[in-house]
């Protein structure tokens, strides 16, 4: 007998029981008006929306009236909702709350979002436009952009576009820190080797200041 699948079945019933409970917990204290309370109902819903065995829509559709229902809103706020939508592969609507919410588009991590919700579904034509219009907004790329559409670059085997980037990353980031040049350098790793230039994925790896399991792992997979 397989006991995978009721399982995972009993573990989303068990998700889903926490989230109502939780929400009549906050309802019955009197709190249901308070940001910070509301942002983590809301991401509870939004994680248990993730889940395999249960309809996403729907729990979405909750988080999203609790969202709607808010008397204020803060960043997290709305960057729940978008990446909400983003990781339960719906990019509809992600699309149509980053376009319409006349705030995602003030937020670094809602364009990150929109970018690798595009690119994790191979829509890279799609990732590449919002990036260029991120670029074009003036908002400032962090390593979670960067990383984002060099992978994009590495998968449609855009190489050229992925060297310019590099060398954009190079004269704008002068002294980036670690968090910042560890996943960049993993990903050009990645791009350099997907598009058969082996030895540039090795150099890089080699001017490394720090490296991961992801720096290994992909200078292996090169070799």
């Amino acid at each position: 007998m397989d006991y995978k699948h009721p399982i995972r079945d009993m573990s989303a019933i068990a998700m889903l029981i926490v989230c109502l409970q939780l929400h009549c917990a906050v309802v019955k204290s009197g709190t249901a008006f308070v940001t910070s309370v509301l942002n983590a109902l809301i991401s509870t819903y939004v994680k248990c929306a993730s889940s395999p065995s249960v309809i996403s829509s729907s729990l979405m559709g909750v988080a999203r009236r609790l969202f709607d229902d808010m008397p204020e809103k803060d960043e997290l706020s709305w960057t729940t909702i978008i990446t909400g939508y983003v990781k339960n592969d719906d990019l509809d609507s992600a699309r149509e709350f980053f376009y319409g919410s006349g705030m995602c588009e003030k937020m670094v991590v809602a364009w990150n979002a929109m970018i690798s919700g595009y690119m994790h579904r191979g829509l890279y034509k799609e990732a590449l436009e919002m990036f260029r219009k991120m670029y074009l907004s003036g908002m400032q790329l962090d390593e979670f952009t960067f990383t984002s559409i060099i992978s994009v670059c590495a998968n449609a085997g855009f190489f050229q576009l992925g060297k310019e980037l590099h060398a954009y990353i190079l004269k704008t980031e002068v002294n980036p820190s670690p968090d910042f040049s560890l996943p960049v350098n993993n990903a050009l790793i990645t791009l350099y080797w997907r598009c058969g230039r082996v030895d540039e994925a090795r150099e890089i790896f080699n001017y490394m200041p720090v490296r991961d399991l992801v720096s290994w792992n992909a200078i292996l997979s090169a070799m």
